[in-house]
């Protein structure tokens, strides 16, 4: 019988646990980083097997994916401080597999397609979405310097764009 450790925290300050089956099956592991304000900074997806007996005898890690996460800063144009701004997912080998991106309103920015001077009571509220395909078509066709371009250039490429009604309660998915 083979025992499998499934690791929910990391293993050095929160323990394992272990569970018995009659064959051995692998198990996910997420270990995250954070950035010192709090914010996730990576996590990666592991699987071991262990076929010793014993608190951990004879175990073996395999990395299956990692993720990478960037926020927005103080200077930034398309969101606010803490804001996700990519979610970078890599295979085992380190290769990017899959990149989002994600825009937001500011201060100064509205609600709406035709809003220019919106109060800014919308800033941090998601307005632009770009799921891996998504992005992938956005910087085949405008190149990796995404910082630099307006959100008329992007919107084209998004998946979804976001419009809040004057409560912020509800939001809505334009139709195109």
């Amino acid at each position: 019988m083979g025992r499998v450790w499934a690791t929910v925290r990391d293993p050095t300050r929160h323990g394992q646990r272990s569970v018995d089956h009659h064959r051995i099956v692998p198990v996910h592991l997420c270990r995250v980083g954070h950035k010192p304000a709090g914010l996730l900074a990576s996590a990666t997806w592991r699987r071991g097997v262990s076929g010793g007996s014993g608190s951990g005898a004879g175990i073996s890690w395999e990395t299956i994916r990692t993720s990478e996460y960037t926020y927005y800063d103080t200077a930034a144009s398309f969101g606010t401080p803490k804001d996700l701004k990519t979610a970078i997912v890599n295979d085992a080998s380190g290769n990017v597999i899959d990149e989002s991106y994600y825009r937001y309103y500011t201060a100064g920015s509205g609600s709406g397609s035709g809003s220019s001077s919106g109060s800014g009571t919308t800033a941090g509220l998601m307005e632009y979405a770009f799921g891996p395909e998504a992005f992938a078509r956005l910087t085949a066709a405008l190149g990796t310097s995404i910082d630099t371009l307006t959100d008329s250039q992007v919107a084209p490429y998004a998946d979804k764009y976001l419009e809040y009604d004057p409560s912020h309660e509800r939001c809505a998915l334009p139709l195109s």
